[in-house]
């Protein structure tokens, strides 16, 4: 009996730091997308205003005069270099452990609450709201038909972001987020057959609504976000 509980210890012990291995790679696949966001940001700035800084039009955050935050005072460094520089503590709460929270707050200094620049989000979601009506059938990759998992990936393919195909490889990509911290933008995946076994995905367009291509007897539409059991992940 003690040799079994033993075994069984460190097999709940292993889960668990398998699904810390998870989270964190989730979360620097997410801050390693933004950064990769950033830096064109930038450029593209840079090329159309000579370091003028990223402004709130491009879902950046303003920081005092309205550009980035320099490496230095006065106007002299490099936009962004402060804000990068804080990644090297990603994944870390404020006190030093790991966790959702830490990611949260880096990423949030870059891009403000989470949002991603040059209108990621907003660009997907546009995606989306432009199929509004389409008719669904399973397996279908549009253009003008869709199914619920071919939607979602389309829609952040328009915005350069490569997602799965199916939403039983969904589920295992970006970083998961709490039903009470649902944003636009984030994926929510539902109906399941089993633990981990979604048969359906949406996209969130509020906290509480979506765009779904939901079955063969329905077209793209609006719905609320399910209450019952769901998986939310942000992949922008």
């Amino acid at each position: 009996a003690g040799s079994r509980l033993m075994v069984s210890t460190m097999d709940e012990r292993l889960a668990a730091m398998q699904q810390q291995i998870d989270t964190t790679k989730a979360q620097n696949k997410l801050v390693a997308a933004r950064v990769r966001q950033l830096a064109q940001a930038y450029r593209a700035s840079a090329a159309m205003g000579g370091g003028r800084g990223m402004m709130g039009g491009m879902g950046m955050p303003s920081f005092g005069g309205g550009g980035m935050p320099t490496s230095g005072g006065g106007g002299g460094g490099i936009p962004g270099l402060k804000a990068l520089a804080g990644l090297t503590s990603l994944g870390r709460g404020q006190n030093g452990h790991r966790g959702a929270s830490g990611a949260e707050q880096q990423v949030s200094a870059l891009f403000g609450q989470g949002r991603a620049p040059n209108g990621t989000i907003e660009g997907a979601i546009a995606f989306a709201k432009a199929q509004l009506g389409e008719p669904y059938r399973l397996g279908a990759n549009g253009p003008d038909v869709w199914d619920c998992s071919s939607l979602v990936q389309k829609a952040y393919a328009s915005v350069g972001i490569e997602l799965p195909r199916t939403t039983y490889e969904q589920i295992r990509v970006g970083m998961p987020v709490s039903r009470s911290d649902i944003r636009a933008g984030d994926i929510i995946l539902q109906n399941f057959s089993a633990p981990g076994v979604p048969e359906h995905v949406a996209l969130a367009v509020s906290p509480t609504m979506q765009i779904e291509a939901p079955n063969s007897r329905e077209v793209v539409k609006y719905s609320p976000i399910p209450s019952g059991p769901i998986v939310v992940k942000r992949v922008a």
